[in-house]
């Protein structure tokens, strides 16, 4: 009986998809444009995020454990990152 309830629904899903026919409108794909832009900047460490705070432990731990050249390193492949996914 379990099982006969989640094919049903399986079913309603299925046919709900295939009479929407996976249309997105405007203000749809406008709200994955800024998702994805979020992650993008995200990615690339640009400060209010929370990529940003996750690099600057990283480097800060690294120069703490007397890492510079690793750190360098790290900074530079962000950058690179950056004109690469901004560019």
């Amino acid at each position: 009986m379990h099982k006969d309830h989640a094919n049903e629904q399986i079913s309603e899903i299925k046919q709900e998809t295939i009479s929407n026919g996976n249309k997105f409108n405007e203000e749809t794909r406008q709200d994955y444009q800024e998702l994805i832009d979020k992650a993008i900047f995200s990615f690339v460490g640009i400060p209010p995020l929370i990529g940003f705070f996750a690099k600057q432990m990283v480097l800060s731990a690294a120069l703490d454990s007397g890492y510079v050249f690793l750190a360098l390193i790290a900074i530079l492949t962000s950058v690179i990152s950056a004109v690469y996914y901004l560019g």
